[in-house]
């Protein structure tokens, strides 16, 4: 009887921790979402174009801004920044 009463508290500790370690991966996904401030929008990458190997042509809307970067693996270069309400013809400077 002995040995079924130390299996039984060895099962329902693991099951405690094993709810705590849940418990706390939930929160970090659920608090590391809102602290980030990944459900905001202000941040959306468009696109993304695979010019050579390790370099990319890419789309970014910051706001109202839509700006076209160029980025390698040890650079990233602004190429071109836009009002999101103008056409392409219409450049901001």
């Amino acid at each position: 009887m002995d040995g079924t009463a130390l299996l039984i508290r060895i099962i329902g500790a693991l099951a405690l921790i094993t709810g705590l370690l849940l418990m706390a991966l939930y929160g970090i996904k659920f608090w590391g979402r809102k602290l980030s401030g990944k459900d905001s929008g202000q941040v959306e990458v468009m696109a993304v174009k695979m010019l050579l190997p390790k370099r990319y042509l890419v789309l970014v809307r910051v706001g109202e801004k839509i700006l076209t970067l160029g980025a390698t693996d040890n650079q990233i270069t602004l190429l071109d920044s836009t009002a999101g309400g103008s056409s392409a013809g219409e450049r901001e400077e």
